[in-house]
């Protein structure tokens, strides 16, 4: 080193070393330290000496480097001479820097640990508390390390799975100075390098000892921090698509980062995919004997995987977990990471059901129910979501798996963003886009959900800062409409009877009634705090969206965020545009207000007005494609929409506005791609935004009036979508004809006699459940006249209530009753919830073997005696039964259970729903 100094010091240790200390004060014109940044979009722009500049104008090093990530290290480093660990070791650095948080670092080698990760020495990092001052000098010192070592050295057992790790002779090799800065520039100075009392290792021990680059420990390709994930160092937020033989390039247009393979040894498929620049999730090979059993770890290994799985980034583990099969899952698991000690790759799998045993074993689980045209409520969705990730070890990352199709009905596009903002909002750090079939298939409405996709995906990028980094606050009320002036007064409730406020005049004009601010139930925002600000994400839980979505738009919209910067502000985050919000200082925090806020609204408050702007710069290379796809998708929408009023309208149930709505929502979209043409990207996001808007209305419309007689959007098989409402009239008109004819072929359903339902086929199943009494009988009225079937689960007396319960606790099945292919089945009956947990995740199911899990009838809000009749079609000859489940702890009744055929046939139909699995397999 050419500036360098040794200064010797009169002290001579026992073993003979010689205690010395070094410095150096960057004086001359070779550098001597390097410079490197953790992300590839990274770069460093200068490193170079300066003549002045340092400490009292003296030469110093100057450094500046741009990231354009949030989570990328910039690391500058300088070797030194080795020294051993004492007690009195120091290490000082006087820094200069245009932000904070810079740290010093010193690495460290233990000379008799071998690396399992990569093979060689083993070493780590030390490090000092973070510079606090911008534009200034100030010294930094690295000391007291062995206390802080023997932290690391916990951690380093745990971590490395090495109880026995040799820390004999650890010695210093190099000082560090380490920063993790926002999106920008970071600009710094370092001068005054001093290290002491430095007292070299043995000989022996250096000679046997070369921690070469090349031996160094590479930077883990993907690692996970508790619930963070980061790929070579920066944050990652996964976005699965399946793949289904669609062309690379189609899926990297789609914005997904990683692509479902079913074959790890589809190496040219992987290879082409990562020349997109995307990631692979593949299904790792089983170790099975002879018998077809999984072979434990400690009989024999898979073989281990080399470079060309280099392109895999995780392996997915596709099973269904039971407890059964819970032993093999993790033996599997084991295997898999005993195969894969030199890249280490997270491990994940479907779960449903013993979250907390299978996170505990490292394998980050996929929490996933399909909700879409079920009988299950969005909102209660977003509860079972939260409920289930709270099952999981604390602090571990957990993904989820969205329905992007469900064919043969048609999955409305709002649909799966509705699905992936409600997984957000309770914390999920990767979204899965489940489909069965190719993303750019020519199906009715497959375009659509690959714009969808697409958008979604892009906007998923755009925030993947946050997601990936952010900690989940918990969700704030939003409130609706604006305030009433202080010259409005506001007439009380009169006589106990619940009445609109009414806007009084101070003039002579007449009274008008108007809505004050309220709580909009359909809307919550998540919040999340992040190191650069907190961000909100409305999520939207109208009733019934599950079937066909509303609107999704309100105005005059307002949240208030509890405490908050004084200088921070607000903006409305989208993929065209970055609009700044109005701000003001409440009780409790600061209200956010926005005009409208629409499906895709994000805000984020910050008061790093750098971030603002390399924010505006990624969504000024964004806007131009986006603005395009939501154009496009919403005149594919358009057309489809306009192609079902027709046939309605021809069956005689036309909507009155139905023509004055499609008609606005085409001047919509012709406004919209005029301002594309001008590239006013903003303007042209709102305007098609506001025809998708009336398009939902007419939708909505059409499917409220065609259920407005049922009890649930299950009833009917053609009911569950927008799109097959025409088969669905036509079903009605059917019924009209038919079924004062129907035949009851159910014996013992209306719950009387214990024996004749034995000897009919009756049959029942209850969980064994310690801490519950779980019960299936006939139960009297409590006018003693009749009994219905009743099924309940208490807690008992002497225990806890269980943490996690078996989907169903206890079933009762009809028997079977014979059906010809065609024909049409009603199934009615009286259902009552009687009670149930708070939350309403508990409750009962009646389900239909024709219909399937997807058209089961959900009973989850507790109150009197409802009657209920599902229609099904027979798509083949054989018989139909009926399940009532009972999830949870909950008590219900059912009884007039009833199973009739109606005479005649109904024609086959190609776009005739069929029973789904409940889980992705």
């Amino acid at each position: 080193m050419a500036a360098g100094a040794w200064l010797l010091v009169s002290c001579v240790p026992a073993n003979g070393a010689v205690a010395a200390s070094f410095r150096e004060s960057f004086t001359g014109s070779e550098l001597t330290s390097r410079a490197r940044v953790s992300h590839s979009t990274g770069r460093v722009e200068l490193h170079r000496r300066e003549a002045d500049g340092g400490i009292e104008g003296s030469g110093c090093e100057h450094l500046r480097v741009t990231t354009s990530r949030l989570g990328s290290v910039v690391e500058w480093d300088h070797a030194v001479p080795p020294c051993r660990l004492i007690d009195e070791l120091t290490i000082s650095i006087s820094v200069r820097s245009n932000l904070p948080g810079i740290r010093v670092a010193a690495r460290v080698v233990f000379p008799h640990q071998r690396d399992p990760r990569t093979g060689g020495t083993l070493v780590d990092t030390l490090r000092g508390t973070p510079a606090t001052r911008r534009g200034r000098w100030q010294e930094l010192k690295l000391n007291q390390m062995l206390p802080q070592l023997r932290e690391r050295l916990v951690l380093l057992r745990a971590r490395l799975k090495l109880p026995q790790l040799d820390s004999r002779d650890a010695y210093l090799d190099r000082v560090l100075l380490q920063a993790e800065p926002p999106p920008g520039q970071l600009e710094m100075w370092v001068d005054e390098l001093s290290i002491g009392p430095v007292i070299s290792p043995a000989a022996t021990i250096l000679g046997q000892v070369s921690v070469a680059e090349s031996n160094e420990p590479r930077r883990e390709m993907v690692a996970i921090r508790l619930d963070r994930m980061t790929v070579r160092g920066s944050p990652f937020f996964p976005r699965i698509v399946p793949y289904h033989g669609e062309s690379p390039e189609v899926l990297r247009k789609s914005g997904a980062n990683l692509i479902l393979v079913k074959d790890h040894r589809n190496t040219k498929l992987i290879r082409q995919l990562r020349a997109e620049g995307l990631w692979v999730m593949a299904e790792p090979p089983k170790p099975r004997a002879i018998d077809g059993s999984l072979i434990d770890r400690g009989q024999a290994t898979l073989i281990p995987f080399g470079e060309e799985t280099s392109g895999i980034l995780c392996w997915y583990l596709r099973t269904q977990l039971t407890p059964k099969r819970a032993t093999k899952l993790f033996r599997w698991a084991d295997q898999v990471r005993a195969a894969d000690r030199r890249y280490h790759r997270p491990v994940l799998a479907d779960v449903v059901g013993l979250e907390h045993l299978v996170s505990r074993h490292r394998i980050l689980p996929a929490i996933s129910r399909k909700v879409i045209q079920t009988g299950y409520p969005l909102k209660l969705y977003s509860r079972w979501l939260a409920d289930r990730r709270s099952r999981t070890r604390p602090g571990s990352l957990s993904w989820t798996w969205v329905w992007a199709d469900s064919a043969p009905l048609v999955l409305e596009p709002e649909q799966i963003e509705l699905q992936v903002r409600a997984a957000l909002a309770t914390g999920y750090r990767g979204i899965g886009f489940w489909k069965t079939e190719r993303l750019d298939s020519d199906r009715t409405g497959g375009r659509e959900r690959q714009l969808m996709v697409g958008l979604i995906n892009r906007e998923l990028k755009l925030l993947e800062p946050w997601l990936s980094t952010s900690t989940l606050i918990g969700s704030l009320p939003v409130r609706i409409g604006r305030p009433l002036t202080s010259a409005v007064a506001t007439k009380p409730r009169q006589r106990g009877r619940r009445v609109r406020a009414r806007q009084v005049s101070v003039g002579n004009e007449s009274m008008v009634r108007v809505q004050g601010p309220r709580i909009d139930r359909r809307l919550q925002a998540a919040l999340f705090r992040t190191d650069f600000g907190r961000l909100l994400l409305p999520t939207w839980s109208e009733e019934n969206a599950q079937f066909v979505p509303g609107q999704m738009a309100v105005a005059d919209v307002a949240v208030v965020v509890p405490g908050g910067d004084e200088t921070a502000t607000a903006w409305e985050i989208s993929l065209t545009g970055l609009r700044s919000l109005p701000l003001e200082r409440v009780t409790g925090g600061v209200e956010v207000r926005l005009e409208r806020l629409d499906r895709s609204s994000v805000i984020l408050l910050t008061s790093d007005q750098h971030l603002v702007t390399r924010l505006r710069e990624k969504i000024v290379q964004l806007a131009p494609e986006a603005a395009r796809m939501i154009l496009e998708l919403a005149q594919r929408k358009l057309e489809r929409t306009r192609g079902v009023d027709r046939e309605l309208t021809e069956l005689g149930v036309p909507l009155e506005d139905g023509t004055r709505l499609l008609s606005r929502a085409a001047t919509c979209l012709v406004q919209a791609a005029t301002e594309l043409d001008r590239r006013r990207f903003g303007r042209s996001r709102y305007w098609s935004d506001s025809g998708l808007q009336l398009i939902r209305i007419l939708q909505r419309s059409h499917w409220e009036n065609a259920v407005q007689k049922s009890v649930s959007g299950v009833d009917s098989p053609w009911s569950r979508c927008f799109q097959t409402l025409p088969a669905h009239w036509k079903l009605q008109q059917v019924l009209s004809r038919q079924e004062v004819h129907a035949e009851p072929r159910l014996d013992g359903g209306d719950f009387e006699d214990l024996d004749r339902m034995v000897s009919a086929g009756w049959s029942s199943v209850r969980e064994r459940i310690a801490e519950l009494a779980i019960q299936a009988e006939l139960y009297p009225y409590e006018d003693g006249v009749g009994r219905c079937l009743r099924l309940s689960a208490r807690t008992r007396f002497d225990a806890a209530g269980p943490r996690s319960l078996p989907v169903p606790v206890a079933t009762v099945t009809s028997p079977g009753v014979s059906v010809e292919a065609g024909e049409l089945v009603r199934i009615s009956g009286r259902v009552r919830l009687v009670r149930s947990r708070h939350g309403g995740l508990d409750g009962g199911v009646i389900m239909d073997s024709l219909g399937g899990a997807d058209a089961a009838l959900h009973c989850r809000r507790p109150g009197g005696w409802r009657k209920f009749a599902m229609i099904r079609r027979a798509r083949s000859k054989g018989s139909v039964r009926v399940v009532v489940s009972l999830e949870g702890v909950a008590e219900i009744r059912v009884d007039d259970l009833q199973i009739e055929v109606i005479p005649g046939r109904l024609a086959s139909s190609d776009r005739s729903p069929t029973v789904n699995a409940q889980t992705p397999r």
